[in-house]
């Protein structure tokens, strides 16, 4: 006879890891199960909150009481019906365990691997790190057949310990064979849930960070134009200040074709103009003269032209008993 009734926890932490379980399960595309524990006694305890079943029910499958709803179960099965085994070994990690496992089951038992299935519970306070849980592949296979009679598809067997469950074998692939596939699925759908986490949490980063960077480019583009508009600037006060000071030389001062005019009206017959050199202030003049040079600068001087006129280099006799002079004509408004 079996129990109906479900197993009800009255520990949160028992719920909460149940949770978990359920959890796992849909992500790993394993089935959802409940929890049938078997006893050692004759018949199941209809008392027990488990759901229960005894071993002797487990064992009988000729009046097994045929059920067509079909549930998924893991089996916890009883301490006493297994066999247990300490090994002594060092601490190793998993797939070392079950190495050094699998080699003192086939060196000091009469099974071979193919005869049994067994897991193995890890103690890490005791001197003893590793303990055996074997079941013979017969007697999982009655077991399953008695609960398949019963409507129930079998997961796993399990033993509690105590360290925390066993687990004996795991038919999980038998039970879900897309179970593959699930895991793959749930594996991209939690990668690209990851990303887009990601990419909320970094996207108010990486605008500021894009508006950062055409910001300065604004800013660069806007230096660049202000030098160019500098340089534009200093060019047209440049310009301006050329173009004033060439008003003033036109509008201020005396034309220089009047200047050349004065000049040679003033100057008498008996001198000879060889060069000019001119400034903005000043004219320079080389020549000879029959006369003296002296009586030249005197006649110059009288002439009231805009100039104050002097000897600038030494007076040199020529050949033909003239000199050679070099005159300065200096503007009046610069001496004053």
């Amino acid at each position: 006879m079996i129990s109906t009734t479900k197993h009800i926890s009255s520990k949160p932490l028992k719920r909460l890891k149940l949770v978990f379980d359920h959890v796992g399960a849909l992500f790993f595309g394993q089935a959802i199960a409940k929890r049938v524990y078997v006893s050692t006694g004759a018949q199941s305890d209809p008392e027990s909150a488990n759901e229960t079943l005894s071993m002797a029910e487990l064992r009988d499958l000729d009046h097994a009481a045929i059920s067509q709803i079909s549930h998924i179960v893991d089996v916890v099965l009883p301490q006493e019906a297994l066999l247990k085994r300490n090994i002594s070994c060092p601490t190793l990690n998993h797939t070392q365990s079950r190495a050094v496992a699998t080699l003192d089951l086939t060196r000091k038992t009469p099974f071979s691997g193919d005869e049994v299935y067994w897991g193995i519970e890890r103690r890490r306070d005791v001197k003893l790190p590793l303990i055996q849980w074997i079941a013979k592949r017969t007697d999982i296979t009655i077991y399953k057949r008695a609960l398949h009679l019963r409507g129930m598809t079998v997961r796993r067997f399990l033993v509690q310990a105590p360290s925390g469950d066993v687990v004996i074998c795991d038919f999980g692939p038998e039970v879900n064979s897309k179970s593959k596939y699930i895991r793959r699925l749930n594996s991209v759908l939690l990668a690209a849930f990851i990303g887009l986490l990601g990419f909320i949490w970094l996207f108010p980063a990486l605008s500021e960070r894009s508006a950062n960077a055409l910001q300065q480019h604004e800013l660069t583009e806007l230096q660049t134009r202000a030098l160019t508009l500098r340089k534009e600037i200093e060019d047209l006060s440049k310009a301006d200040k050329e173009r004033a000071d060439f008003i003033e030389s036109v509008v201020r001062r005396p034309k220089l074709v009047d200047t050349l005019r004065q000049v040679t009206v003033a100057l008498p017959d008996s001198v000879w103009i060889s060069s000019f050199s001119f400034s903005p202030d000043t004219i320079v003049v080389n020549g000879e003269t029959t006369a003296s040079a002296a009586e030249l600068v005197l006649r110059l001087t009288n002439s009231n032209l805009p100039y104050i006129v002097a000897l600038s280099g030494p007076v040199a006799r020529t050949n033909e008993g003239g000199e050679r002079f070099e005159l300065t004509f200096t503007s009046t408004r610069r001496a004053q």
